[in-house]
Parts: structure tokens; C-alpha cells; sequence
């Protein structure tokens, strides 16, 4: 299966940013792209259970830790060495 036909869904912490990311994704040409519309506090709000990857119910301080950016120094240089 091809990477761009694989199911992507974008979330953020309020719905905003993940809509733009998938339109970015839909415009780079993957075809099964959604956003969370309410994002991760409307998820909470409608008091959906937040769960880690395992299973796990998280609190909403646990699950905002995953929205955290978690750039790696080798990253930042990559990106800093192809705009130089």
C-alpha cells in the first residue's frame, strides 16, 4: 500500500492547526486525510476517554504532554543546514 493512501488523522490541541495540517497533507496528495474537528480538549470536553497507544486512560494533562514539541537537536540542524 502506498504511504498517501494510508489513513492519516491530524490532531492538535484544539482543532485549528490539525485542519491545516491536513489540508497540507491532502495538497501534498494523500487522499485519506481527517482532522479531529474539536481537537484534544473538544474530545475531552464531550468527556470522550483519552487513551494511550497501549490502552491506558489518560488525564488530559497526560494527554496534552504528546502535543509538546519534542524537536531533536539533530533535527533542528538538519532543518537549519537545508535553509543555509
Amino acid at each position: 500500500m502506498d504511504a498517501r493512501d494510508r489513513e492519516v488523522i491530524t490532531i492538535c490541541r484544539s482543532g485549528n492547526r490539525s485542519i491545516l495540517a491536513a489540508h497540507t497533507l491532502q495538497r501534498m496528495g494523500y487522499r485519506n486525510v481527517v482532522s479531529l474537528k474539536t481537537g484534544l480538549r473538544g474530545w475531552s470536553d464531550y468527556e470522550r476517554p483519552l487513551r494511550h497507544g497501549a490502552g491506558r486512560t489518560l488525564s488530559l494533562d497526560e494527554a496534552d504532554a504528546y502535543f509538546v514539541p519534542r524537536v531533536s537537536a539533530e533535527q533542528l540542524a538538519s532543518a537549519f543546514a537545508m535553509n543555509a
